[in-house]
């Protein structure tokens, strides 16, 4: 267990906390409804493409806000306090607009008359969403 641990933490370090606040940013814009309802699969990609997309963006932007001269120069304290804070946000953030989105989803549904599916697809969606956007930043 203790293995595990530090090997998640170490590689955790590799990500750009940036990149991460920014891709949560895009996976709660990626469930709000659109016009027209999608598929739990449709979304599930789409939310998982948004997610690598954010990352991009964050990442991208904290590349941009260095090589412009600015430096940002925190202690180990600091970064391993920013790193719980973005952990908190994304756990409050992730289920929030995950259950807002299937209530969006479903509201939807009803005025357009199509079928209502299972509220499982909800954590399945997440799993695919998430082994997407991981395939996505590996590449």
């Amino acid at each position: 267990m203790r293995r595990l641990r530090s090997g998640l933490a170490r590689h955790g370090r590799r990500f750009s906390r940036t990149g991460l606040f920014v891709a949560v940013v895009f996976f709660c814009f990626s469930q709000t409804p659109s016009l027209i309802p999608r598929p739990w699969l449709f979304q599930a990609l789409l939310s998982g493409i948004s997610v690598a997309t954010g990352y991009g963006v964050g990442t991208l932007l904290a590349w941009l806000y260095r090589k412009l001269g600015f430096a940002v120069t925190w202690s180990a304290r600091t970064h391993q306090v920013v790193g719980w804070c973005l952990a908190g946000i994304a756990i409050a953030a992730i289920p929030t607009f995950l259950v807002l989105g299937e209530h969006w989803q479903r509201a939807i549904r009803e005025l357009f008359g199509i079928e209502i599916g299972p509220a499982l697809h909800v954590p399945l969606g997440l799993l695919i969403a998430t082994a997407l956007a991981v395939l996505l930043l590996q590449i």
